[in-house]
């Protein structure tokens, strides 16, 4: 068993399991939208999460004079040029398998690059709004190979999905700032606590809590068409919401970052049933 745990922490320090995440929704919101993705697509998805993850992890390690307090951002600093190197060659990887997706999907891809390429530059200077644009583009960039292709109409139960799928991206941002904020205070890193203090966090997170719940609520009324989709939605939220309720369990050996991060394989499991 701790071979299996040692894995899966080299996984979560690469980013890799961000990545698998994002192909997970990829393939969650395909199948709501009656879609097909190639292989090429999931592929040119999971490493540009990868690569954006990457650079981001880079960046900071660069700019943290000291030993970062964080192990991800020590393990960067540590391992900066072989890190570098692999994502310029997954960068190449990309251009070659960014050649035979879609072109429907390539062209939204271009639009969603320029938003990308606005937070690596101005993340320092957004504020509390950097993870609010994280979970938008996070959100956007896995709905848009199905929202590129789909000949369906967006309906009112499937925006709805997408509404709790981005809340609960943004939920486990706003988590991770909070149980992390004194590595991040140490390194200097900016986050969404360098503007609210603990008990706004707190209220801010039970506020979306309960946005959720009404949302699942709302779609149960109306009887959704996307039962699955929801019951599934609403897991990863009550996991999210087991992090925020015991804390200082989960702030232990980082425990809230494997497991607020490994919710987002469960949505390969909508996609299989």
């Amino acid at each position: 068993m701790s071979y299996i745990l040692q894995f899966y922490k080299a996984v979560s320090v690469l980013s890799i399991d961000v990545a698998v995440g994002a192909i997970a929704g990829a393939l969650f919101f395909s199948k709501i939208f009656e879609v097909q993705i190639s292989f090429y697509g999931l592929i040119t998805l999971g490493l540009s999460v990868w690569c954006i993850y990457t650079l981001d992890h880079l960046v900071d390690a660069f700019k943290t004079k000291s030993e970062a307090s964080s192990e991800r951002h020590r393990f960067h600093q540590q391992h900066f040029r072989k890190l570098l190197i692999a994502l310029i060659f997954c960068l190449l990887f990309n251009v070659l398998f960014i050649t035979s997706i879609q072109k429907a999907v390539f062209n939204w891809g271009i639009v969603l690059l320029v938003i990308v390429a606005f937070y690596l530059f101005c993340h320092q200077q957004l504020k509390f709004f950097k993870e609010i644009l994280v979970a938008l583009i996070y959100t956007l960039g896995i709905m848009l190979p199905s929202i590129s292709l789909t000949t369906i109409d967006i309906n009112e139960q499937a925006g709805f999905l997408i509404l709790m799928y981005f809340l609960t991206a943004l939920i486990n941002l706003i988590l991770f700032s909070w149980l992390g904020i004194k590595q991040d205070q140490t390194d200097q890193h900016i986050s969404l606590m360098n503007y609210l203090n603990e008990s706004s966090i707190k209220y801010l997170l039970a506020i979306l809590f309960s946005i959720q719940c009404v949302l699942t609520l709302f779609q149960v009324l109306n009887s959704t068409p996307f039962a699955t989709a929801l019951i599934l939605l609403f897991l990863m939220n009550l996991i999210l919401y087991s992090i925020y309720l015991f804390k200082e369990y989960f702030i232990q050996y980082n425990r809230y970052r494997y497991i607020g991060d490994g919710i987002f394989f469960l949505p390969f499991m909508y996609w299989l049933i």
